[in-house]
């Protein structure tokens, strides 16, 4: 979004997305309800993952694009550094006291 072009880790995350697309739909989360993904015909199982995977697509873009300021200064400042530690990030995001709360929790959760 911010310079115009994907990345070469673009095919892993569409991977991790498809991944986790077939789990919504394995645990019963999606449109399809419980289902026994085995017994899914191929191609309503595509649709499904297809649909999933452009809801979080656009859901993340607008959460990107509500945020193109702080991603300017974040793109602008791993070009001059190339890595940021959290605390640099999170500043460079300007986040609300409850967002970064929330962030933190996130991050806390991904850690165990």
């Amino acid at each position: 979004m911010i310079f115009g072009d994907r990345s070469t880790g673009a095919g892993n995350d569409f991977n991790q997305a498809w991944q986790t697309a077939r789990k919504i739909v394995q645990s019963g989360l999606s449109s399809l309800g419980v289902v026994n993904i085995d017994e899914v015909p191929a191609d309503i199982l595509y649709e499904e993952c297809r649909a999933i995977i452009t809801e979080m697509e656009e859901a993340t873009r607008n959460t990107l694009s509500s945020r193109m300021p702080q991603l300017r200064d974040i793109a602008a400042a791993l070009l001059e550094k190339e890595s940021l530690d959290q605390k640099s990030f999170q500043a460079l995001l300007q986040l609300s006291p409850a967002e970064q709360a929330t962030m933190n929790e996130n991050i806390a959760g991904g850690l165990k």
